[in-house]
């Protein structure tokens, strides 16, 4: 322990763990200048959080992200950004919640507590928010009462903009109504790009209970959410992505203004949810979800090991672009690597042994074929095993399938 102790305080640095990828990005783009660029990255990030296996909600995760940095033609990348695929997207506008903040009478120094309280009601009851921002954040009861019904708005974009527009923001505040003003016209800007991108306006609902915890963004904010009528194989499994504009942050680490905005994924949610889907489409298919990708696995009978043929032949296979296993861990009967490539749902077998070696000739076991079909095994020459292969793949969906066989086929 006194070792552990001595080693931890070597230098006398504070470290931290790295939150997420956005800072680490600015600071790079601050020490370049500030170049316009696409940038990508994806590593492991990390919170004090509760973990949630149920959620895959980890203090340890992987995140992918995408950002694009510098100046281009007003939410031209925020709408590039959002085309992220058949996802329901919660949007909003931190320049809206200030002046909806505004409206209601929150004082400007409990701006980001109160955002902070709201973004948490899409896990919690108004009740609970309403008594955090009360009893933990200061804010006078009537003033909470008033915030209650915006963050109930939520629903399409283009009615939802002609709804706030309606709101009489200037008899509030000049600042309430200058800030509500750029940020539908960003709303209205974005919604006409996003038709052109070919983006369905349906996928996305314009939603003020959304207002993200992080207090660098700066304008657009969005969260991309399953869409709950297509199952729920997924469970509760809340936001998979999730970003916004940060126009300001590269200028903390250097004299330059530089635009950006970008999108986190989280890489687990996303696994999550493949692996339910692929659990509840194998369970109607009475199958079970494949764990390995491999398409030909080649065998040897009989005690003669071949193994230099065999990786021979899995070469020449390689080449032509198929997957393929050459010999399994340890030493198996012909009939185990005939169960293994069931097991392991593999759709060919490759049968070669010493008789086929001296003929020329390789057997081709088609496992997803019923075990009466006369040609579930057949004897090709080895110079057309490649020809009958790709028809054996054109023929047979099995090939890029995930789940092993269905029952009936055994």
């Amino acid at each position: 322990m006194n070792q552990l102790k001595s080693a931890a305080c070597t230098g006398g640095e504070l470290l931290a763990l790295r939150y997420d990828h956005t800072v680490p990005k600015a600071r790079y783009v601050a020490q370049n200048n500030g170049k316009a660029s696409r940038c990508y990255s994806i590593g492991r990030i990390y919170r004090r959080d509760n973990p949630q296996a149920t959620r895959a909600r980890y203090r340890e995760f992987y995140q992918a992200d995408f950002d694009i940095v510098g100046e281009y033609p007003p939410m031209a990348a925020d709408a590039e950004v959002l085309k992220v695929g058949d996802f329901i997207i919660k949007i909003s506008h931190r320049k809206l919640l200030d002046a909806m903040l505004t409206y209601c009478g929150v004082p400007a120094n409990l701006f980001h507590p109160i955002c902070s309280a709201i973004d948490k009601l899409d896990k919690e009851s108004w009740e609970t928010v309403r008594a955090e921002m009360i009893e933990q954040k200061g804010l006078p009861a009537e003033v909470a009462d008033r915030i209650e019904p915006f963050t109930k708005m939520k629903g399409d974009m283009r009615t939802m903009i002609k709804e706030l527009k309606a709101r009489d923001w200037a008899s509030c505040s000049a600042e309430a109504n200058k800030a509500a003003d750029v940020a539908l016209k960003d709303m209205e800007l974005l919604s006409d790009l996003l038709e052109a991108f070919g983006i369905k306006l349906k996928l996305f609902s314009l939603n003020l209970s959304l207002a993200r915890g992080l207090d660098y963004y700066t304008g657009l904010i969005y969260e991309a959410v399953l869409d709950p009528t297509a199952g729920s194989a997924h469970g509760n499994m809340g936001s998979i992505a999730a970003g916004g504009r940060y126009d300001k942050m590269v200028g903390q680490f250097s004299s330059k203004t530089v635009p950006c905005v970008g999108v986190s994924v989280g890489v687990e949610r996303v696994f999550a949810i493949l692996e339910r889907e692929a659990l509840k489409q194998a369970e109607e298919l009475g199958a079970n979800v494949r764990e390995s990708k491999t398409q030909v696995l080649i065998v040897s009978p009989g005690r003669q090991n071949l193994l230099q043929e065999r990786c021979k032949l899995a070469d020449q296979l390689l080449g032509a672009g198929f997957l393929v296993e050459a010999f399994t861990e340890k030493k198996m009967g012909f009939m185990d690597q005939i169960k293994y490539a069931d097991v392991e749902g593999i759709p060919v077998v490759v049968v070669m042994g010493e008789k086929e070696i001296q003929k020329g000739v390789v057997k081709i076991r088609d496992q997803w074929r019923k075990k009466d079909d006369l040609d579930k095994e057949i004897e090709v020459p080895r110079t057309q095993l490649v020809e009958h292969l790709q028809k054996i793949r054109a023929d047979n969906g099995a090939w890029n399938a995930q789940f092993t066989k269905p029952s009936e086929a055994f």
